[in-house]
């Protein structure tokens, strides 16, 4: 009898101690944002050293020339955070209010802000715009993700180009070209001054 009364306490204490580690239905929302700004942030950290080590050299010969094995690696993603970024900038706006926020998300958009922001920066400075050109194909991505509701219309160029038809290097260099012009539509946009950062 002993033995049964310890065996249900310690599954007592065990749902109790599962139901507190267990989020908030209220705050799941919340918590699901949270992952998206910090795997934001963690591609912005990617991107940031292979920029700043670039951004010393003067921007001379092929722009392609100065995308380093590992920001081209990074470069499709960025183009779809970015996108999605842009395609969801009211939505973040009004999620990170203060009656809807949580202690994470809102250190998540603290750290993530001024880091796409100065690699934003440093991305301007090592691929001048002079160097680059607008999106005129469609490219992988665009393709990949044609499905996807969170993506929906976010992802449309009005490209009229089939995919494949220009060489890599020229694909990233629109990509990047893609990511800076998000850049200044989002700094455009009304709902940014809802951000201290912009």
């Amino acid at each position: 009898m002993f033995r049964r009364g310890s065996k249900a306490t310690k599954e007592s204490t065990s749902d109790n101690k599962e139901a507190k580690e267990r989020p908030d239905p209220n705050q799941m929302e919340a918590v699901v944002l949270t992952h998206v700004v910090r795997l934001h942030l963690a591609l912005v950290r990617i991107a940031h050293p292979q920029l700043e080590e670039e951004a010393v050299k003067a921007p001379i010969g092929p722009a392609a020339e100065r995308i380093t094995a590992i920001l081209r690696r990074s470069l499709q993603t960025l183009r779809v955070a970015s996108k999605w970024l842009r395609a969801n900038l009211e939505y973040l706006s009004r999620a990170s209010g203060p009656t809807r926020t949580t202690p994470d998300l809102t250190a998540a958009l603290a750290q993530f802000w001024p880091a796409n922001a100065e690699m934003l920066t440093l991305l301007a400075k090592v691929f001048p715009a002079d160097q680059l050109q607008g999106i005129n194909v469609k490219l992988e991505e665009e393709i990949e993700l044609s499905g996807f509701s969170p993506m929906k219309g976010s992802l449309d160029t009005n490209s009229t180009g089939p995919a494949g038809q220009v060489h890599p290097n020229d694909e990233y260099l629109l990509r990047i070209s893609d990511i800076l012009t998000d850049a200044v539509l989002i700094a455009d946009a009304d709902v940014s001054t809802a951000f201290h950062f912009l």
